[in-house]
């Protein structure tokens, strides 16, 4: 079997039948298989799935196992000599995925890849990221935004690749990773202590370690990748999983008594950048009434973040040692 096409699904039934047909269009003449993991659906995405794509593999766990666990459900399932994670709000162009194991199969160097993603506009989203420094993190996370500290560094941090060609990188997202199936046991898969969020930076990072390159691949057919399905179910962003996730990976890269020491600044930063930021949004929502809706949601997740987070991200000061 050349590929293994895996789509994560809770509660995006009618994402997920669009993504498993457009898997079956993006392998273009490839031998493939598709699999379906669902994480306790509510809906009827296991029962549709069966239904109208009976030729799809699905494991169905019996929680919401997250990211990193749910994906790594399928792993003795895998046959394919390449593995595509493919988000559930991802719709492959056709060929868009063979593209990209071709190119593996030229490039023996390479252990990971990601096509180019696109928005439903067309607009190229931005797929990949450079290793973060701290000061990059602390600019974009904490009041440090407000302030010239580290802007240079957390710009270089989130620029995207505009080169047409393929190029190397540091990580790439999980919405359509692209990675050897040999590579992806030898490191066994992605790594579940991650709550949800850095788990894909994570597994480009030991790709890396392990001696495989990580590239972009953006000159072939697009994978267009509408983003947010499942967050845009829990009312917003899911902040706490995104710090507790930071947190975990700058320990893994820095050592635990430099991450300490890195926790120390940054998380009050986010918790004093929660305080600020609400009367911020809503002051700019009173001067741009245009925009009003979309800043007081934002005004409401952040006081929803402090409402129900705020003993948890205090919790992260106390890191092992």
């Amino acid at each position: 079997m050349d590929l293994s096409v895996v789509v994560l699904s809770w509660n995006t039934a009618d994402l997920t039948l669009r993504a498993l047909r457009g898997a079956e269009s993006g392998a273009g003449d490839l031998e493939a298989e598709r699999l379906c993991v669902d994480n306790a659906s509510r809906d009827d995405t296991v029962a549709r799935v069966r239904h109208e794509l009976p030729g799809v593999h699905v494991i169905v766990n019996e929680a919401n196992l997250g990211f990193a666990a749910g994906n790594n459900r399928a792993l003795p399932r895998l046959t394919g000599r390449i593995t595509c994670f493919l988000n559930s709000d991802c719709d492959p162009g056709p060929g868009s995925l063979a593209h990209v194991v071709r190119w593996l199969d030229r490039h023996p160097g390479v252990g990971l890849a990601t096509p180019r993603l696109v928005s439903p506009d067309g607009r190229v989203q931005r797929a990949t990221r450079a290793e973060p420094s701290p000061l990059a993190l602390l600019n974009r996370h904490t009041c440090l935004r407000y302030t010239p500290i580290g802007r240079g560094a957390a710009r270089a941090w989130r620029a995207a690749p505009t080169s047409p060609i393929p190029v190397p990188v540091d990580s790439v997202t999980g919405a359509c990773l692209v990675i050897r199936t040999e590579l992806l046991r030898t490191l066994g898969g992605f790594d579940e202590t991650y709550p949800f969020y850095w788990e894909d930076v994570d597994l480009c990072r030991r790709a890396r370690d392990a001696g495989a390159e990580v590239w972009w691949v953006p000159d072939g057919p697009s994978v267009v990748h509408e983003g947010g399905a499942s967050t845009e179910i829990l009312g917003g962003p899911p902040r706490r999983a995104f710090v507790e996730g930071l947190v975990h990976y700058q320990r893994r890269v820095l050592g635990p008594r430099r991450a300490r020491a890195f926790a120390g600044l940054f998380v009050p930063g986010v918790f004093t950048r929660a305080l600020v930021e609400p009367a911020r949004l809503v002051l700019g929502a009173l001067a741009r009434p245009a925009k009003a809706r979309r800043r007081l949601a934002a005004a409401t997740a952040w006081l929803r973040f402090l409402e129900r987070d705020t003993a948890a991200l205090l919790r992260l000061l106390r890191l092992p040692r």
